[in-house]
């Protein structure tokens, strides 16, 4: 069986409010020469050398990375100059803007810590107390709104720079934290009509873009005008609305005008690739990718290019193949850009899925300089092609070599390995790495508590897999998954009652899947219940692989994978269903390769009874062994 898992909504309300925070913070931060100065004039502020005010300023405007901003002193600073000076709104500004900076980074802490700190918190105790804090955020962003507002009153009518600025900050704060469209528009208009700038018309130039009133968007596109031809950051923004409103011909002038400011502007240069998309000018596209992007960037372009169609697919890889063969007929030196060239292709034959074309390029990398990620690589197209064991092989080596490895990269290494051990039914392999795994590391700690519980299930050790399960709900943010197995272990001990009470508190848990509780009521031996609900997620299955185009009404519908829905109809015992959705699973599936995982899953022994099974299963493995399986569906 396989199981995905979701963070709370709540947690993603909080990340877009602290999101917001710094989105405002920024339009208060930059000025309209980006200048790193929070809010102040020496032509208009009568107080700028005021010792309060030029110390606040200095430590907000502190950009060494390697130390935080003291917020608090600066803040403590400024409130000093505030009752020193009431009418200084430059220092009332300032304050505000520290405030809501300390805020987003008060609430992206918070955050993190909900998160990864070791709490022992329920999921509906952190969505609470998140909750709360979310409330506080907001309340600070109204505060900050409110100084903002008596900070524009007392700057001099003349500063039309400054008091357009915080009028934008408090429409970003509107829009972003509040969502208010009404108070948005106003705070903009107030901005447009004391500093008529591009930073202003920008702003409600995406207002309306955001509203659907086109119209009214391109009218402010227009007042743009010339007053952005040297700016480029604002060409591409004003591009990318053209863009996004189809218009490639003025949206390809503007970048071309940015280009010719800067040519090392790789923003402009990506969205002229995405122009030359849109029209089909595949070539320029991909001759613009290769000669001015880099390293990911360049990666994702080529990767879209080659995901076009058949013909982009091959004028990319012919490519590809020109520089390395270029790169290998110069010097020496240029051998590193032919094995870059070379894992570009491989990596796009990878997320093509076309996984033996990619195994023979990182393979030829590997022959070169062998490095764990490129040996991860490797490792992974094996267990593609269906060969777990030697994916394993592979995996072991690249954590066994020399070179020290960042602790993520051995992370993903040893959770991989894990992940095929188990696969492959290796019980004591997986339980011994599994508990490295959780003395090795501090979170992400999910598939070494699985493993050590399935593991020592899977041997009868139960007492030892209820000792792994605990653990891993103290420290899981899944509040099912380790509590599921838990009861399936009782059940195979023969707690029965225990078992049952608490499948029982599962089903009642509502962050509890369909699918869940249909393995649950059927464990608990409802066995008509849990057949209603498995018929039904079936046939919405079926309909869901059957729509050739996207439908809102399915994506509501509770679904099973077809590979999950053999497994459950094989311990229902109907094995005709249960061998139709294995063989859906294996035609239709996308890069479904786990013969040998279904040949040891437990959850389909009553169907590997029937001849049929294997037979579907070295057909299809066969197939794919083969290259006859399409590999991308």
């Amino acid at each position: 069986m396989k199981y995905f898992t979701t963070h709370s909504i709540v947690i993603i309300v909080a990340i877009i409010i602290a999101s917001a925070m710094g989105i405002a913070a920024q339009s208060l931060a930059s000025g309209y020469d980006d200048s790193t100065e929070y809010f102040d004039s020496k032509k208009h502020n009568k107080w700028h050398n005021s010792p309060n005010f030029k110390k606040g300023l200095a430590i907000l405007n502190d950009v060494d990375e390697t130390e935080d901003i003291d917020y608090e002193g600066a803040i403590a600073l400024l409130e000093n100059e505030i009752k020193q000076h009431p009418g200084n709104g430059y220092a009332v500004c300032s304050a505000a803007m520290a405030r809501m900076n300390e805020e987003n980074m008060e609430l992206n802490m918070f955050i993190i810590e909900l998160l990864y700190g070791d709490n022992r918190l329920s999921e509906e105790e952190a969505e609470s107390i998140l909750q709360k804090r979310i409330e506080k955020s907001r309340e600070v962003a109204h505060e900050v709104i409110e100084m903002l507002e008596k900070g524009i009153a007392l700057i001099p009518a003349a500063d039309k720079e400054n008091r357009c600025k915080a009028y934008i900050a408090c429409g970003d704060l509107q829009k972003e934290v509040f969502e208010d469209d009404e108070k948005t528009l106003a705070a903009y208009e107030q901005a447009a009509a004391i500093l008529p700038c591009h930073k202003s018309y920008d702003k409600l130039m995406r207002y309306y873009l955001d509203q659907g009133d086109n119209d009214k968007a391109i009218f402010y596109a227009s007042k743009l005008g010339s007053m952005i031809d040297d700016d480029n950051q604002a060409l591409c923004s004003l591009a990318q609305m053209y863009i996004d409103n189809k218009d490639y011909d003025k949206a390809e002038a503007l970048i071309n005008k940015a280009i010719a400011n800067y040519d090392g502007d790789k923003d402009a240069h990506q969205l002229l690739i995405s122009i030359m998309m849109q029209k089909g000018k595949y070539q320029e596209a991909l001759d613009q990718t290769i000669d001015h992007l880099s390293g990911n960037e360049l990666l994702e372009n080529l990767s879209a290019l080659y995901d076009v169609n058949d013909d982009c697919k091959s004028m990319v890889i012919n490519r590809l193949h020109q520089l390395e063969a270029e790169a290998d007929m110069r010097s020496s030196d240029d051998k590193q850009e032919k094995t870059e060239w070379r894992y570009f292709e491989g990596t796009l034959h990878y997320f093509d899925k076309d996984y033996r074309s990619a195994l023979t390029c990182f393979d030829k990398l590997v022959e070169s300089k062998p490095t764990p990620s490129l040996l991860s690589l490797k490792a992974n197209c094996h267990y593609m092609l269906g060969d777990a064991p030697k994916a394993i092989k592979i995996l072991d080596y690249a954590l066994r070599m020399p070179e020290k490895l960042e602790e993520n990269n051995q992370q993903q290494l040893m959770s991989d390995k894990i992940r095929y051990e188990m696969l492959c039914g290796m019980t004591d392999e997986h339980i011994y790495d599994s508990e490295v795994y959780c003395k090795a590391f501090t979170d992400e700690l999910d598939i070494g508590y699985e493993g050590m519980a399935r593991g020592y299930f899977n041997k009868g050790e139960y007492a030892r897999a209820l000792e792994a399960c605990d653990e891993w709900a103290e420290k899981s943010i899944d509040a099912i998954e380790p509590r599921y197995v838990r009861a399936y272990v009782l059940m195979l001990w023969g707690k029965t009652d225990q078992a049952r009470e608490e499948m029982q508190d599962i089903i009642n848990d509502e962050n509890c899947s369909a699918e869940r509780k249909m393995f649950a009521l059927l464990y608990m031996g409802e066995t008509e219940k849990s057949r209603a609900r498995l018929d039904e997620m079936a046939q919405n299955s079926e309909l869901v692989a059957a729509a050739t185009e996207p439908d809102e009404s399915l994506i509501q519908l509770e679904t099973m994978s077809f590979y999950n829905l053999a497994c459950a109809y094989s311990q229902h015992g109907d094995i005709d269903r249960a061998l139709h959705f294995l063989e859906r699973h294996y035609a239709e599936d996308d890069g479904a390769t786990d013969f040998d995982y279904a040949i040891l899953d437990d959850e389909l022994n009553n169907a590997r009874k029937d001849p049929r099974f294997m037979e579907i299963v070295n057909r299809y493995k066969q197939q794919w062994l083969n290259g006859e399986l399409n590999q991308k569906k």
